[in-house]
């Protein structure tokens, strides 16, 4: 499975692929075009302990579709995100409102987003 995770202060972001097919890239450089990486949990360094994020059951709530190898655009719970994998990472939040379960959560975290490190197997954000 292929993860994506952010550390934003002592927490880390697990973002498990749903759609993601990165067989077969180059080992100088990772093909993230026609991807989809969606999020798995919310892990605290600290605790030790994974918070699986609100509605679970809601298939295409906190994901990032790649429309390049540098760019995506994502969902939070109601609202639309632009990733820009640049350094510093830019993430565009349309709109921060009517959120439902842990979309503020979702929303602050990317926000913080200061950088990336990105592997066949996971991408990893940081604060």
């Amino acid at each position: 499975m292929k993860k994506l995770i952010f550390r934003i202060l002592p927490a880390v972001i697990l973002f498990v692929a749903a759609i993601a097919v990165l067989g077969g890239c180059e080992k100088s450089k990772l093909k993230l075009k026609g991807t989809t990486w969606k999020l798995d949990g919310i892990y605290d360094v600290d605790t030790k302990e994974l918070k699986v994020l609100a509605p679970i059951e809601c298939e295409d709530c906190y994901s990032f579709t790649f429309d390049t190898d540098s760019t995506a655009q994502g969902k939070s719970t109601t609202n639309k995100l632009g990733v820009y994998l640049t350094n510093p990472v830019g993430i565009g939040i349309e709109t921060f409102i009517a959120e439902i379960g842990d979309g503020y959560i979702f929303n602050e975290a990317t926000s913080k987003i200061t950088h990336y490190n990105a592997s066949n197997t996971e991408l990893k954000f940081f604060l």
